[in-house]
């Protein structure tokens, strides 16, 4: 039998004692031995259990001898028994991928995902692109809606609350302005400037914010392609109608630049054109509209077109007067008469500015001002040669031709060839067609009077086209552009939303229209041709029920005629 080791007074074998206290290092050389690193050569490496090193201890040597001598293993292993295979080897602290991957794959969590940081798999780039494209997109609606989404609660309320605002406010000033007066507003060149800056604020922030959103900390810092592309479609959607705003704003505002006569501007004669009128709260507000025709090689300058638009501030409604180009002996404002044919006096004021100061466009509107017994505040003047781009930039108007006719000595003015012709009937007329349709004059049964009519049916089917908006907000531009060429006025800017809320209300209401022809003149043949002589009184007493004070409904001329043109009036409902 084996001797049994002394037990010592604690119960505690001696040598597990001394085992203790002496715990062995593994030499440098033997790296791979057991897990107590044993430099016996006569005990195989990795065999051997604890019991056997325990018991080989109590009978045997140290295990710190460095002696030469080896270990008999028959001291190491009782008689009979059978040794402890368990390897004595020494664990690790490396980890094992293999043993890892074995665990992954027997708990069924996929190669990708296995050794995620948070114990949990990891989402697939796929869906956290989705996060990112969601999030960049709520912040495209609504600035901070997807830092909101992020969890950025903080900036998501610095983001959100000012642009909420800014389209709050906007929709109830759309939602209770009409549009044209809104339009209106919206084009004067202060307002339009303040609009265009505000506009530029916001399209940073927007994009600010849809950026923030999409690159988030949170998110891998590299999108994947599907990321990439709907960061792409979201910043469209922010930079979209910023863009349109830039454009068509800065069309209006280059537009209304030329469009509005400054002070200082001069005239075709060079002269500085007198300051407008201001009306009085008792008085109408009387624009002079004149359609100006150059002709080349011509040297006088034709006001063919001459119309007064009297507007009635407290009932809203239109008056329009159209004065005969035909017309003599016309008072002038200091006292004089002006002898030839009205349309004259705007060339002759250009080249006599000695004579007449106040230049052209005052000279003639004090005349027809004093010939209806009026004050004519404001003027519009348009040149014939950009009429047809107007109507053809707004996609041409419909007029109701009541009786058709043929001239065969029309010009032709951008049509091919001369003379034109017309249907009865609803006519829908480009640009160089209602220019014919109100210049023409000489076709059998039609005279300058018919043709006043004519371009009072234009003029309001233009104001009707241009008021209807749908497919003009793509022509605006070229209309914007027009404008600025071929019109101007000195109507104060800041008068436009009155004049564009009283334009939109006459459309639900009659606008009274007067031609001035017999009784009110009587044709006569002068040095100067085929003139109208005018009654001034009988032109006085039209005036008196077609321009009547403010408050006081307007009446066709004659009022016992209603709607009928026999003696020059008409109503447009």
């Amino acid at each position: 039998m084996h001797a049994r080791p002394l037990r010592p007074a604690s119960g505690r074998p001696q040598a597990v004692a001394h085992a203790r206290r002496a715990r062995p290092e593994p030499p440098p050389d033997d790296r791979g031995a057991g897990s107590f690193g044993i430099r016996s050569g006569s005990v195989a490496r990795g065999v051997g259990g604890r019991q056997a090193f325990g018991q080989s201890l109590a009978a045997g040597p140290s295990i710190e001898s460095d002696g030469p001598e080896s270990l008999d293993s028959s001291r190491l292993t009782p008689a009979g028994s059978k040794p402890d295979v368990r390897p004595l080897i020494r664990r690790s602290t490396q980890p094992d991928h293999r043993a890892s991957r074995e665990a992954a794959a027997r708990s069924g969590i996929s190669r990708r995902t296995a050794g995620s940081p948070s114990g949990v798999a990891s989402t697939p780039r796929r869906f956290r692109d989705a996060r990112r494209i969601t999030a960049a997109g709520l912040s495209a609606v609504i600035p901070g809606l997807g830092q909101l989404a992020n969890g950025r609660r903080r900036l998501a309320t610095w983001l959100a609350v000012p642009a909420l605002a800014v389209f709050g406010v906007a929709a109830l000033v759309v939602a209770n302005t009409p549009p044209v007066r809104l339009a209106a507003t919206v084009i004067q060149p202060q307002i339009l400037d303040a609009l265009l800056l505000l506009s530029l604020v916001l399209l940073a922030v927007r994009l600010f914010a849809v950026g923030h959103a999409f690159f988030d900390r949170r998110f891998e810092r590299m999108p994947g392609r599907a990321g990439v592309i709907g960061l792409v479609i979201a910043v469209t959607f922010v930079a979209l109608p910023h863009a349109a705003v830039a454009y068509y704003g800065g069309a209006a505002r280059d537009a209304f630049g030329r469009f509005f006569e400054t002070d200082g501007a001069t005239s075709d004669g060079g002269q500085t054109l007198a300051a407008p009128l201001v009306p009085a709260d008792d008085e109408r507000l009387n624009v002079l509209l004149l359609g100006i025709d150059r002709v080349e090689g011509r040297e006088a300058t034709l006001t063919d077109t001459m119309m007064v638009a009297s507007l009635d501030r407290k009932l809203g409604t239109v008056s329009l007067v159209s004065v005969p180009r035909d017309l003599v002996n016309v008072p002038l404002a200091n006292g004089d008469i002006y002898a030839p044919k009205l349309n004259s006096l705007y060339g002759y004021a250009a080249r006599h500015a000695d004579e007449l100061p106040d230049g052209p466009v005052r000279t003639l509107a004090d005349a027809i001002g004093g010939l209806l017994g009026i004050r004519i505040h404001y003027h519009a003047t348009l040149d014939f040669n950009g009429f047809a781009d107007m109507i053809d930039a707004v996609g041409g108007v419909a007029v109701n031709v009541k009786k058709g006719f043929e001239d065969p000595t029309y010009d032709g003015y951008g049509l091919d060839g001369r003379g034109w012709s017309i249907e009865p009937g609803r006519q829908l007329l480009d640009g160089p067609n209602a220019l014919a349709y109100a210049r023409s004059r000489k076709a059998l049964g039609e005279s300058d009077f018919t043709r006043q009519e004519r371009q009072q049916q234009i003029l309001v089917a233009l104001r009707d086209r241009v008021l209807s908006g749908g497919s003009l907000f793509f022509q605006l531009p070229r209309l914007l552009d027009t404008l600025g060429s071929m019109v101007r006025t000195d109507l104060p800017a800041d008068r436009l939303p009155e004049l564009a809320a009283l334009a939109d209300t006459a459309r639900s209401r009659e606008i009274v229209r007067v031609v001035i022809q017999r009784p009110l003149i009587k044709p006569a043949k002068s040095r100067y041709g085929s003139v109208q002589i005018p009654d001034l009184e009988a032109i006085d007493a039209m005036a008196a029920v077609v321009l009547p004070p403010p408050g006081t409904p307007a009446e066709a001329w004659p009022p016992t005629t209603r709607g009928s043109t026999a003696a020059g009036g008409s109503t447009t409902p």
